[in-house]
């Protein structure tokens, strides 16, 4: 599969060295409601903590990338 990528023109390491780069500035927006990191379909957080004492709170949240079809 790697080589239909990269005749595609796909770098996967340029890729991978792009997420590692931008890795500690996302870590650093993460509060104490994050319950996952980075690499994840979407992103996974305690509601209850994030919205605790918001008055009717409203969340949207979205993973969108090439090919989704939602």
């Amino acid at each position: 599969m790697t080589d239909a990528y990269s005749a595609a023109g796909v770098d996967i390491a340029a890729a991978n060295r792009a997420k590692d780069l931008m890795a500690a500035a996302v870590r650093a927006t993460h509060g104490p409601a994050v319950l996952a990191g980075m690499g994840a379909f979407g992103g996974c957080f305690d509601a209850g903590l994030a919205l605790a004492g918001m008055n009717a709170p409203v969340l949207v949240a979205s993973t969108d990338g090439v090919g989704t079809k939602t």
